[in-house]
């Protein structure tokens, strides 16, 4: 017992006035089987922040380094989907439209058309083409005038231009940054195939004017292992139509499959639209260029995105930064008031202002995209298991859940393997270079569900997966009756 505690009824009070005030907790002795899974991985205990607290009443089972901030990885994509369900509502949907100021005159439209942006997450070519056959089945048919794009819906409207890469792979789907008119994450699809002498390719979405042109190096490595992290294409404008020449190795005699992130998004969009125009039968002269739509300019087609629900489900697990870094931004675009407001700065606010609701400490709490892909984002184990607390008790509980993956079964947990029933674990993970973590929900075999959280830092933590898996192991196969931690409950001074 502390030592501040001089009578019984000093202890109780005291007891009773830490309970709900974090900064009274302080570590318990982690379970004998979690250490031996730290020591096997050469891990320091100081380099692990672990809490495994009861969904029902918040009771700590075990808490480790609890308030220390640390670097979530993916984990903080929990607290960007729960405080957007809560802000925005399940059924919030992103509209994306094309709207024009004249009327066509014998199948003619002469003028401009303007493409409005929604930051619409889940926004792909297929559903942009199915946009174009509506404003074609209206007996639009040839358009004399440009393409504006208006992603005026953020501010700034690109922020993703003059932005130092995150790693050396900018162009994989995982560093794409939202902006509010964004197509298929202005991906290209590549299809890989490869004999002894040659590697062929082939791409989606059709892109008019477009070529591939691979220059890989054939060599003699496993299919399985080929690494997509090659060296950045590069494109090169041919009377006026982009290459993209492939660089790198590929395997001979493999079939593989990437995407890449290489072309300026508004020549992306006026390629797609161009061959897809083209293939209906339509008629185009103008370019792209960005603009605002005028006030008096009238839809001609509209897209209504899925749900949050929905969205919030693909962001978690897939673990999608870019859906969850477009989720931040609808934060901050949806409080805006004035449009010299910063996106960014209103979607920060806006988690915050959750996180008070919840009377959750936001002490320490670092955002800057809400993604968890940053080298500056910082959340306690603590705060990640009082968000996932508050979310079991939010409304939308139940959406928040299923969109977390199933240990062992789907989404980025499907290849994890363990000894647990399966079903009794949801979690959140992640991953960075100098980090792994979980969070998420895991029912112990005697039927009582706990919030499982733990954060390692240290530099090359992948094999910290191995004991942060062993930690759900170890919450699901014992009890806290029997558990070592039953006997050294966290200290209260």
């Amino acid at each position: 017992m502390s030592s501040t505690c001089w009578t019984a009824i000093n202890c109780v009070l005291l007891a009773a006035s830490c309970a709900l005030a974090s900064s009274c907790i302080a570590d318990n002795q982690l379970p004998p089987e979690l250490q031996a899974s730290l020591r096997a991985q050469g891990i320091k205990q100081q380099e692990i922040g672990v809490v495994v607290m009861a969904e029902r009443d918040g009771h700590l089972r075990l808490s480790h380094l609890a308030r220390r901030a640390m670097s979530p990885a993916s984990t903080l994509k929990t607290l960007t989907t729960i405080a957007a369900l809560d802000t925005l509502g399940p059924a919030f949907h992103w509209k994306t439209a094309f709207l024009t100021e004249q009327s066509p005159a014998d199948g003619v439209l002469n003028g401009a058309l303007y493409l409005r942006g929604g930051a619409e997450p889940n926004l792909n070519w297929e559903k942009l083409g199915v946009m174009l056959r509506e404003i074609y089945a209206q007996g639009i048919h040839h358009i004399n005038g440009d393409l504006i794009i208006d992603r005026r819906f953020f501010n700034p409207t690109r922020i993703d231009l003059n932005v130092a890469p995150f790693d050396s792979t900018p162009t994989q789907y995982y560093n794409v940054i939202p902006d509010a008119m964004l197509v298929s994450a202005n991906l290209i699809d590549l299809q890989l195939s490869s004999d002894r002498d040659k590697v062929a390719v082939q791409f989606l979405p059709p892109l008019d004017g477009v070529q591939i042109q691979s220059q890989l190096q054939l060599v003699d490595e496993n299919c399985a292992e080929w690494d997509e992290e090659w060296p950045v294409p590069t494109v090169v404008m041919e009377a006026g139509n982009p290459t993209v020449i492939l660089n790198g190795t590929f395997p001979r005699g493999c079939r593989n499959q990437t995407s890449t992130n290489i072309l300026d998004r508004n020549l992306y969009i006026e390629r797609l639209i161009r061959r897809l125009w083209r293939e209906m039968g339509g008629q185009w002269n103008g370019v792209v260029r960005d603009g605002a739509t005028p006030a008096q300019a009238q839809i001609v087609s509209e897209h209504v995105s899925e749900s949050l629900a929905e969205i919030v489900r693909i962001i978690n697990k897939r673990s999608d930064n870019t859906m969850a870094r477009d989720l931040y931004l609808t934060l901050g675009a949806q409080a805006k008031t004035k449009d010299s407001e910063l996106t960014l700065n209103l979607a920060q606010q806006s988690v915050r202002q959750w996180l008070h609701q919840q009377h959750i400490d936001d002490t320490g709490l670092v955002l800057e995209n809400g993604s968890g892909l940053s080298r500056i984002e910082r959340i306690s184990p603590l705060q990640l298991a009082q968000v996932l607390r508050a979310a079991a008790g939010s409304n939308w509980s139940a959406e928040f859940k299923s969109s977390l993956p199933i240990f062992g079964v789907d989404g980025t947990m499907a290849k994890s393997h363990s000894n647990i029933e399966l079903g009794a674990a949801r979690i959140k993970g992640g991953t960075l270079n100098n980090t792994s973590a979980i969070a998420g929900y895991v029912r112990d075999k005697d039927g009582e569900n706990w919030i499982v959280v733990g954060i390692i830092n240290r530099p090359d933590a992948a094999a910290g997966r191995l004991v942060l898996h062993d930690l759900i192991e170890w919450v699901a196969t014992s009890s806290e009756q029997t558990s070592n931690t039953a006997k050294t409950k966290p200290v209260i001074h």
